[in-house]
């Protein structure tokens, strides 16, 4: 079973986290094989959750690594798991549900002590964070999603 690579943890990289994202840089996401049954078709939309969808940086890391985790303090390899990328551009930067509330979706560097390039993409409502699903409206969560994983691509 491979093992976190050391290029990978947090070690003595303690600031602050990292908040520029250039708009041609990827994330990925480790995706289980169930939800992606055909490599030469498009991943189920529910490969993507919101809110606060667990990434990895191309910046600080490799898409393999998306299949290593920490668990209960061993480390596990996601073998029966794809990965896909997509670049910051392609991250849908707004949603209006009924042409009066926006939702904007912005991703954040949040870097765990096994997991430097961990991000998320965030969902506000005006200034306040969302951090649960069912204040988001469905028909916004599932559109998004949609075309996101329009630009993803699989690894």
């Amino acid at each position: 079973m491979p093992k976190i690579p050391a290029a990978m943890k947090m070690d003595s990289r303690r600031s602050a986290p990292d908040a520029a994202f250039p708009k041609a840089e990827f994330l990925f996401r480790r995706v289980p094989l169930g939800l992606w049954d055909d490599a030469s078709q498009p991943v189920e939309v529910n490969a993507v959750e919101l809110p606060d969808i667990s990434c990895g940086r191309s910046k600080y890391g490799h898409p393999e690594w998306l299949r290593l985790d920490r668990v209960n303090g061993n480390d596990r390899y996601f073998e029966g798991w794809g990965v896909i990328g997509f670049q910051v551009s392609d991250i849908p930067p707004e949603r209006w549900d009924l042409g009066v509330f926006q939702f904007t979706f912005t991703p954040f560097h949040a870097p765990e002590e096994w997991n430097y390039p961990h991000s998320e993409i965030r969902v506000f409502a005006g200034e306040r964070h969302i951090d649960l699903l069912d204040v988001l409206p469905e028909d916004i969560h599932l559109e998004w999603r949609e075309l996101l994983l329009r630009h993803s691509r699989c690894s």
